[in-house]
């Protein structure tokens, strides 16, 4: 968790030093600062996915949560096995064929599932904290997925963020984290808080 946070922290520290330098518009006449931003999205979507996965996988092995209360091991896991490989074993055989496969942990229904699956004795907290009601993870990974693979089909999966802060459909991918949103933070803050708050109540 602390690993998280410090990640997050450094990141939106990043994001927002390149604020005052976007003083035009258009990606040739500010490259440098939107790239600086466009790595911080990308990486802020790696570090949830990490998050999610390192929580789910080592919830199931003895541990304490952030309040001290101990858990137990899954009763899945045979003492000295591996957490991923249990995990994989509950899936079907085509995808345990896949050596490299595993659940699309920055997407919470997925990371959720495998949380089920594995039955970590910590489910209830992990499952409220990563499904908290929010738009951060979907918002991120279509911000993300637009900047790693332009497209007009990645720019249109934005739609939805540009009509819920009401702006319009012809704004930019590449400055939509930047825009202002109730309360006067960036979108990328929002995210970033959004995120925050999954992570604390899923590791209670």
């Amino acid at each position: 968790m602390r690993r998280f946070v410090r990640e997050v922290e450094l990141l939106r520290a990043a994001f927002v030093r390149q604020l005052p330098l976007l003083t035009g518009r258009g990606l040739w006449l500010e490259a440098e600062p939107i790239a600086i931003q466009s790595y911080a999205i990308i990486r802020l979507h790696d570090a949830w996915a990490r998050y999610s996965r390192s929580l789910v996988l080592s919830s199931a092995y003895p541990c304490r949560t952030l309040t001290g209360v101990p858990i137990s091991r899954s009763p899945l896991l045979p003492s000295g096995g591996s957490a991923l490989d249990t995990l994989r074993s509950t899936y079907p055989p085509k995808r345990q064929k896949k050596a490299l496969w595993e659940p699309r942990w920055f997407d919470s229904t997925e990371a959720i599932t495998a949380a089920q699956q594995l039955q970590i004795n910590n489910f209830p907290n992990v499952s409220a904290g990563l499904g908290l009601v929010g738009h951060g993870p979907e918002e991120l990974r279509a911000c993300r997925n637009f900047l790693a693979h332009r497209s007009h089909y990645s720019n249109s999966e934005l739609d939805a963020v540009r009509i819920r802060l009401t702006l319009p459909m012809s704004y930019a991918a590449e400055e939509l984290a930047a825009a202002t949103v109730t309360g006067g933070a960036t979108l990328f803050d929002d995210w970033c808080l959004d995120l925050l708050q999954r992570a604390e109540t899923a590791a209670q």
